[in-house]
């Protein structure tokens, strides 16, 4: 309970008219509890946005930069351009 009030003082000493983070993710239980006291809460409010989860970590390394053996290895897929 002692990290709630530290966040809570913290917050509120920022500033009473600008919005501050107070918690970044909220489980669901916590946030159906928080929906129920809302009208005591009038000054709080969340910011629903999504958090991705991919289940294959490797994806990064899958791709790879294209040389120009691959370009010429690969009978007309990559055609060579300038992006630069």
């Amino acid at each position: 309970m002692a990290g709630f009030h530290k966040r809570f003082n913290k917050a509120r000493n920022q500033s009473k008219y600008q919005r501050s983070v107070f918690e970044k993710q909220l489980s669901v239980q916590t946030y159906a509890a928080l929906q129920e006291r809302f009208f005591l809460l009038y000054w709080f409010e969340t910011q629903n946005r999504t958090v991705r989860h991919y289940r294959i970590v490797a994806g990064q390394f899958l791709a790879k930069e294209v040389s120009d053996k691959d370009i010429e290895e690969s009978d007309g897929y990559y055609r060579p351009r300038l992006y630069r």
